[in-house]
This record gives structure tokens, C-alpha cells and sequence, in this order.
């Protein structure tokens, strides 16, 4: 929430003592690459804190880098330039066929077959640049089932290659997946549309669009480690 992470750090242990998720966090800490206004807790004990980029041309910066990162993860840049028009625009033949060809290229699914993390993460990082739109949200949890990613409307323009293709009615983007490696095709379809109900289900988007935003759009994704089915929901 908020961009934020919150952490335990582990400012007074070495060595064996911090785990290596702690050590990760407390290093990019340490290096500057994000601060804390919690400074008045103890340096040791289980208190998380909440971590955040500190200033915002750092925050351009590692926004630049991530879009580059998965323009670069695919073969073929209007791969990823189909896929975010077909997201703005509700146009799921698009979608579902530029985001599998970016799936092949990335290689996601050859090494780890068995987790949904990677595409959730390719969802979010792919959502990075949507021209009008702020930076992707994620409330995914650790240790819970919480795949859902929202896109907000936004007024700043954040680059000048943003406002390009940028449209005038601009809904709010929600976006939820569900992964099986096990299902069928007609499973996969399901899993997609199945995905796409839970974010009413369970009040995802149950907020004001906020300015200058226009109405809502809905995405489920279903994935089984080799396809990707998509289905969308303007309201």
C-alpha cells in the first residue's frame, strides 16, 4: 500500500543471523535505494518497517529501467506495444496473442513451471509505461493466493512518450490471474473467466475512479506454465 514494503531490517545483525530476503531489503536500505520514516524503532527485534523509494527522480529512474527490462524481455517491441494499446483499449484477441509470444521470448515457465509469481510479475512490469496511466499496483502478499494488479488514470505525464496514444476516456484497470499447470483448454478459459469474477467477488475495484478516470475495465488471466487465455470486462 502506498508503495511501500513493509520489512523487517536488520541493521545490527551479520552473518548467520539475517535471513537472505532480510539481507536483500537491509542492503538496498543501507545503499540508499530506499529509506524509512520509521528510524525510531530499535535496531534489532521482528518490527517490520515500511520501506520506500526516497525521492522521486529515483523513483523515475527504476520506472525508465523496468520498462526497458520487459520491452527488452521481448523478441519484438510491438509485441509489448500490442499488448498495453489491447489492454487500454479491451481488445483481449490482441492481448492474448502479443502476451504469448512475449511469454515465449521471455522463456517464463521453462525453468520454474510450478509457481504463478513470473507472471505476475510480466503482468505488472508489462503494465509499467501505459501511456495516461500511472505506475501498476500490485497487493500481492507473500504466502497469499492475492494476484490482483491495478492500473490508475492518471493527469502527470511521467514521460513525454506516455501521451502518445494516450486516450481521452481512460478507465480504471483492474487486473487478476489465476494459474493450473494442469488444466485442459477448456479449463484455461475458465481459470481466465473464473478470475476475472473474483475481482467483484472480492471487491478489487470497489473504489471511486479517481480523476480524470472514466468508468472501469476488468482483466482475468489464466495461465498453465505453456498458454494464456484472456477475457475483459468493461463496466
Amino acid at each position: 500500500a502506498h508503495g511501500c514494503a513493509e520489512v523487517p531490517l536488520c541493521l545490527g545483525a551479520v552473518g548467520l543471523e539475517a535471513s537472505s530476503d532480510d539481507g536483500m531489503w537491509t542492503a538496498l536500505y543501507l545503499s540508499g535505494f530506499l529509506t524509512t520514516d520509521m528510524t525510531e524503532e530499535p535496531e534489532h527485534g521482528d518490527c517490520l518497517r515500511a520501506l520506500r523509494l526516497p525521492n522521486n527522480e529515483l523513483r523515475q529512474a527504476l520506472r525508465l529501467v523496468i520498462i526497458e527490462w520487459f520491452e527488452c524481455a521481448a523478441e519484438d517491441i510491438r509485441d509489448v506495444d500490442a499488448f498495453r494499446d489491447g489492454l487500454c483499449h479491451g481488445n483481449e484477441d490482441t492481448v492474448g496473442r502479443a502476451l504469448s509470444r512475449i511469454l515465449g521470448d521471455a522463456g517464463i515457465g521453462a525453468t520454474d513451471p510450478d509457481t504463478p509469481l513470473p507472471y505476475h510479475l510480466l503482468l505488472q512490469g508489462l503494465c509499467f509505461g501505459l501511456p495516461g496511466y500511472a505506475n501498476p499496483a500490485s497487493r500481492r502478499k507473500c504466502g497469499a493466493s492475492r494476484w490482483d494488479i491495478q492500473v490508475f488514470p492518471t493527469g502527470t505525464v511521467l514521460d513525454v512518450a506516455d501521451t502518445i496514444g494516450m486516450l481521452d476516456e481512460r478507465p480504471l484497470i483492474t487486473i487478476n490471474m489465476m494459474y493450473d499447470p494442469d488444466v485442459d483448454a477448456l479449463g484455461l478459459e475458465l481459470l481466465a473467466v473464473q478470475s476475472l469474477l473474483d475481482i467483484e467477488r472480492d471487491g478489487i475495484d470497489d473504489i471511486r475512479v479517481p480523476r480524470p478516470g472514466v468508468g472501469r475495465m476488468r482483466w482475468g488471466f489464466g495461465f498453465d506454465g505453456r498458454r494464456v487465455t484472456a477475457v475483459c470486462q468493461r463496466l
